[in-house]
């Protein structure tokens, strides 16, 4: 039996290592948006993976959509500036690793709906219907942006101060 002093150090190391794999789960899931938008947290997280059941494996599916706050001072310029804000080099060269395949920005509308970009592999998933809403309306109209990037899209709606990304393979 194990005393009842040893369970004090486990549950620290414990909670220490699910401490250190969520902050690590945050920073990976932060980098995936350009840095020059500056997103300051994460609101919204829905993704699913099908394959093997404990390990991503090269050839799983997956799908997923993320909403990020943008910040008033960066939602602001961008309002201003229109799709020149993201080609502006100091902008381009914030980005680093897979942030830098959002290259090509066009203004919206998109010409898709987000149901019909999560399901174009037939991996569709239920998005709360507020985010939905919010996507498909900033999608359809102008005065949002968007650029595909190797892994997902990036929709940054500045009227709303929030980013999407959204991937699906």
């Amino acid at each position: 039996m194990v005393g009842s002093g040893c369970l004090l150090p486990i549950a620290v190391v414990l909670a220490v290592m699910y401490g250190m794999f969520k902050f690590h789960e945050r920073e990976v899931r932060m980098g995936d948006v350009p840095a020059d938008l500056e997103a300051s947290g994460i609101l919204y997280v829905n993704e699913e993976r099908w394959g093997a059941p404990f390990l991503a494996l090269p050839g799983d599916n997956e799908t997923g959509i993320l909403m990020y706050s943008l910040p008033d001072l960066v939602a602001d310029r961008i309002a201003r500036d229109g799709v020149d804000f993201f080609n502006r080099p100091e902008n381009s060269k914030r980005r680093v690793g897979m942030q830098q395949s959002f290259s090509e920005w066009h203004e919206t509308p998109m010409g898709t709906t987000l149901s019909q970009y999560l399901d174009q592999y037939g991996f569709g998933i239920e998005v709360d219907p507020t985010v939905h809403a919010l996507v498909d309306d900033a999608i359809s109209k102008s005065g949002s942006f968007y650029s595909y990037g190797r892994i997902g899209v990036v929709i940054v709606v500045p009227s709303a101060r929030r980013v999407i990304f959204a991937y699906a393979g």
